[in-house]
C-alpha cells in the first residue's frame, strides 16, 4: 500500500507548521499522527505498530494579517518547494517529489493551496504541472477561492451547499479568482472531483455573494466584497477607488466597509471559525481514510 502525502496550510496568525488549532493542521492531525497510547498498546501486545495512513507534511508561513499576499506567497513557495519543484529557503522539511499527495488549506492557507492547484499544478505551463496525475484531493475549508455554487466537501457530508445572499448565488470572495466549476470538478486517478472545499453559510470569505460569473461579471454586492478581499491581500487604497467608480459608491461608505470588516474583525461564533464543531474536519478526515485505503 502506497502512503499519500497531504501537505497543509493552516489559517491567519498562525503560523506554527505544527499547529493543530487550524481546521487543516487538524485534519492532518487526524489522518497523519499516531496515537501514542496505541503504540504502548501494541508493545505490549508484541505487535510493531503500523503507520498512520497518511505523511502529514504541514507547511509554516508568516501567516500575516496584511498585506496577506507576501505570506500567501511564502506558502506557494514553500508547497512547490514541497512537491519538488523549485526550492524555497523557507522550505527545509522532506521533499516529497513523487507519489499521491492531497493539499489542505483553511482561510489564508486555503488562498495558498488553491492558487497553487490553479495556477501550479492545473495550469498546462504550471512548474508543478506533471504533478497533477499525482494529486488525490484539495481539501479546503472557508475557502476563498471557492467555485460560485459548488461545495464538494459539503456534498460529501451531507450538508447542504451555501444558497444564495443578497439574492445572489456564493462563491469565494476572491471573485475573478474564484475557481471555476471544471477546474474544481477536474477528476482524480478515482474519478472524484480533486477540489473538496467546505463551506457554511454565513461565512464572510467562503460564501460572499460574487454570483455566477466572478471572472467576467461579478455581482455587485460580491465586488464590494472582493475589493475589502484585495486591499487585504495587497494593501493598496486604490482598489477601493476603482470599486467606487464602479459602483457609483461614495468613498465615506467604502470606508465604512474598510474599518467594519476585515478578517480578523468577526468573532469566534461566526461560520468562518464553526469547521470543526459544525463536522466538516471528521467529515474531511474520513474523505481522506476513503482515499488512502483506496489506493
Amino acid at each position: 500500500m502506497t502512503t499519500p502525502v497531504l501537505i497543509t496550510v493552516n489559517g491567519t496568525g498562525d503560523p506554527d507548521p505544527a499547529s493543530t488549532a487550524g481546521f487543516s493542521g487538524m485534519l492532518g492531525s487526524m489522518v497523519g499522527g499516531i496515537n501514542p497510547w496505541q503504540i504502548v498498546a501494541d508493545k505490549l501486545d508484541g505487535l510493531e505498530t503500523a503507520g498512520p495512513p497518511w505523511i502529514w507534511q504541514p507547511i509554516g508561513y508568516p501567516a500575516a494579517v496584511f498585506p496577506m499576499n507576501p505570506s500567501v506567497q511564502n506558502a506557494r513557495a514553500q508547497i512547490i518547494a514541497a512537491l519538488g519543484g523549485p526550492a524555497s529557503a523557507d522550505y527545509q522539511a522532506p521533499v516529497h517529489a513523487s507519489g499521491p499527495f492531497s493539499l489542505s488549506g483553511y482561510s489564508q492557507g486555503a488562498l495558498a493551496t488553491g492558487i497553487v492547484y490553479q495556477q501550479d499544478i492545473l495550469a498546462e505551463d504550471g512548474v508543478l504541472h506533471h504533478r497533477l496525475p499525482d494529486l488525490l484531493s484539495v481539501v479546503n475549508f472557508g475557502d476563498p477561492m471557492r467555485c460560485p455554487g459548488v461545495a464538494n466537501g459539503n456534498v460529501f457530508q451531507q450538508i447542504p451547499v451555501p444558497g444564495t445572499e443578497d439574492g445572489f448565488v456564493t462563491g469565494g470572495i476572491a471573485g475573478p479568482l474564484d475557481l471555476t466549476e471544471a477546474q474544481t470538478n477536474q477528476p482524480n486517478q478515482f474519478g472524484k472531483p480533486i477540489v473538496m472545499s467546505f463551506a457554511l453559510p454565513g461565512d464572510l470569505y467562503a460564501s460572499a455573494p460574487v454570483g455566477t460569473t466572478p471572472w467576467t461579471a461579478e455581482a455587485d454586492p460580491g465586488k464590494v466584497g472582493t475589493s475589502i478581499y484585495s486591499f487585504i491581500e495587497n494593501g493598496s487604497f486604490f482598489t477601493f477607488v476603482d470599486i467606487a467608480a464602479d459602483l457609483l459608491v461614495p468613498i465615506g461608505m467604502i470606508e465604512e466597509i474598510v474599518n467594519g470588516i476585515t478578517f480578523a474583525a468577526a468573532g469566534l461564533g461566526a461560520p468562518h471559525w464553526q469547521y470543526a464543531n459544525q463536522g466538516c474536519v471528521a467529515a474531511a478526515a474520513q474523505y481522506l481514510m476513503e482515499l488512502a485505503a483506496a489506493l
